[in-house]
């Protein structure tokens, strides 16, 4: 097949931060020059396309640049070594590049969404495999990280199946964003018959990892988004919705009943429940936050050094309270501001579309659930997770972004 000149930009850029979002730990067979050359080819291609289209500059570019800058203040990152700058700093820059970039390529959501959604596949089918083959899983997965095998060992164990990654948070992260994918293509497909299968691999895989708040914002995710999506007839949406609220518990009754490991998210909803500390001790860590914050209210005290200075190698759990202790006031109006406006963009798109306002272009409608879909989910789980922190939610969610902000270019210029 011959490459055109036109695509090769475009295709580097897409390619790589694909790369990063659905590799998990395997990026780490590659070298950190290797990871390095890539993410600057692809940062290098992204702007090249922005300064050749000089009309592709809009609010984005200084929205973006600001935020880049509050990463860059104080961060704890800058004088480390190259692993840190590439893995903290780099990938955030590459993200915002693609944000304002892809508002000028064309068809690229179908090209990053396709392909997506096969990577992820591989990480739900995997999951359903060795949560059977426990022979292959210790014999073939665990191998591949011995760093974290006794850890993955007795998660396995438990019946929270890691699948592929080196934790099972990690596989939760995949396979919500893949159910999400799958959930709004399947909701918004005129022949539903054609991805039914898809989304039962994606629901069954998830429910085996045991990520209570990965399955429950998945399922607060997908019911705001239908909340939306039903907005063309407002006197029945309600009904609608409590009609998939009940066939959906009818059936996971069903699944809990015949497949009972299904059913470990319930398990450990009661574990928890019966705890001293249902947060496992994460509340602590925001009342520490909220310490930091008021020793720094405006500017906080740079970007990671929660880490550095307070909790070695962890996160808050909480973005929007180490937004305040790292970056105060500013910074975390910023990053908000930017979550707020995205994600009303995105909603009132869908629900113009939805009543007729405005006509959409093929699976536009697909790609804008999906993206206010993810966006709700990584919001919600900003509250008890570190989603902002880790690439294999961040980028998605800014891959979710600019779906959004590609429409809006669309539609402006089509009036």
């Amino acid at each position: 097949m011959k490459i055109r000149k036109s695509t090769i930009l475009p295709t580097i850029l897409c390619g790589v931060l694909l790369m990063l979002a659905v590799s998990g730990s395997f990026i780490f067979f590659l070298s950190n020059n290797t990871v390095l050359a890539l993410i600057a080819m692809a940062i290098l291609a992204g702007t090249g396309m922005v300064i050749t289209k000089y009309r592709s500059i809009n609010w984005t570019v200084p929205y973006l640049a600001v935020m880049f800058l509050v990463i860059l203040k104080d961060n704890c990152y800058l004088n480390t070594n190259i692993p840190n700058i590439v893995y903290y700093i780099l990938i955030y820059l590459l993200c915002f590049v693609f944000c304002v970039s892809s508002q000028i390529i064309p068809n690229w959501i179908d090209f990053m969404l396709k392909w997506m959604k096969r990577c992820l596949m591989v990480y739900a089918v995997a999951t359903i495999w060795l949560s059977i083959d426990r022979f292959s899983y210790i014999n073939l997965v665990l191998p591949l990280f011995p760093n974290t095998r006794d850890q993955l060992l007795i998660q396995y164990n438990s019946g929270c199946i890691p699948g592929l990654t080196n934790h099972y948070s990690t596989n939760g992260m995949f396979l919500a964003t893949l159910t999400c994918l799958c959930a709004t293509q399947f909701m918004t497909a005129s022949r539903k018959k054609n991805y039914w299968i898809s989304l039962a691999v994606a629901v069954i895989a998830l429910l085996l990892t045991g990520k209570r708040a990965h399955i429950g914002f998945t399922v607060l995710a997908l019911f705001s988004i239908l909340y939306f999506y039903y907005s063309n007839n407002e006197r029945k949406r309600i009904t609608r919705l409590m009609g998939i609220l009940i066939v959906g518990t009818f059936v996971a009754v069903a699944l809990f009943t015949l497949v009972p490991s299904l059913a470990v998210v319930l398990e450990r909803f009661q574990i928890a429940s019966q705890m001293d500390d249902p947060t496992l001790g994460r509340s602590g860590m925001v009342q520490t936050a909220m310490l930091l914050f008021l020793s720094n209210p405006i500017q906080g005290i740079g970007w990671g050094n929660t880490q550095s200075l307070v909790f070695v190698n962890t996160n808050i759990h909480n973005v929007y309270a180490q937004l305040l202790a790292e970056t105060g006031i500013v910074g975390f109006t910023v990053f908000v501001g930017w979550f707020i406006i995205i994600l009303v963009f995105t909603l009132r798109k869908i629900v113009a579309i939805r009543k007729g306002r405005i006509a959409a272009v093929p699976n536009e409608l697909f790609h804008l659930c999906f993206s206010g879909c993810f966006q709700v989910f990584f919001l919600v789980y900003c509250m008890t997770g570190n989603p902002l922190y880790d690439r294999m939610m961040y980028i998605p969610y800014f891959i979710a972004c600019s779906i959004t902000l590609y429409y809006n270019r669309v539609h402006k210029y089509n009036r």
